[in-house]
């Protein structure tokens, strides 16, 4: 069978510009794949890199609880779904009063609303990735699937009883310690390699 790996894999890219995936392909950005289809529950291979029938049949399942076109290749649609794209934190806006028939006196001045323009923007906080084949370490104020397989995870360990909504909370950091006492891990809510390893087994 053909090599059909695309040059840029394993480059750390936008998901909306991550390439096609499919049968043959290889690289980090498999890897990436195969880890999150593993963590939400449709993948049950190893991290090898190789997107063999194994992978792709994990893909077409997620494909059909997604809503997707089921091809079991990894295109735009798929990646958007599994990575979504950081929402567009919009300015607010200032609303106008309501016009009134009521003339104010000449020397009435209409003093605008308070309107700061130097308020801090938070930035929506990455992924911090760590060697290939590991797991994305996740903290609280993380969002995306990752998040989501890992509530999903300590749902089913029963550590976890809140919404599995992809957001990385107070509830979910609460559950995260909870585990890594049980585990004799150091209780700090973050989620690294060692707390990836427990929950997993």
């Amino acid at each position: 069978m053909p090599n059909l790996a695309n040059p840029i894999l394993g480059q750390s890219v936008p998901p909306g510009a991550r390439s096609l995936l499919k049968i043959g392909s290889q690289g980090e950005s498999v890897i990436e794949l195969q880890a999150v289809l593993l963590l939400m529950g449709y993948y049950t291979g190893k991290l090898d890199g190789i997107y063999a029938e194994s992978t792709a049949q994990a893909v077409r399942k997620f494909q059909q609880d997604a809503g997707l076109t089921v091809d079991g290749m990894a295109g735009t649609d798929t990646w958007n779904r599994l990575f979504p794209p950081s929402p567009i934190v919009a300015q607010p806006s200032v609303i106008a009063p309501q016009a009134t028939t009521v003339v104010a006196p000449a020397n009435t001045n209409m003093n605008p609303p308070n309107n700061p323009t130097n308020s801090p923007t938070v930035a929506n906080p990455l992924p911090v990735q760590i060697s290939s084949g590991d797991w994305q370490i996740l903290r609280l104020g993380m969002e995306g699937s990752a998040v989501l397989g890992l509530q999903q995870r300590l749902t089913a360990l029963e550590f976890y009883s809140g919404p599995i909504n992809g957001v990385f909370d107070s509830k979910t950091e609460a559950a995260v310690k909870a585990a890594q006492q049980k585990f004799n891990l150091p209780a700090d809510g973050t989620v690294g390699p060692a707390t990836w390893n427990a929950l997993m087994q």
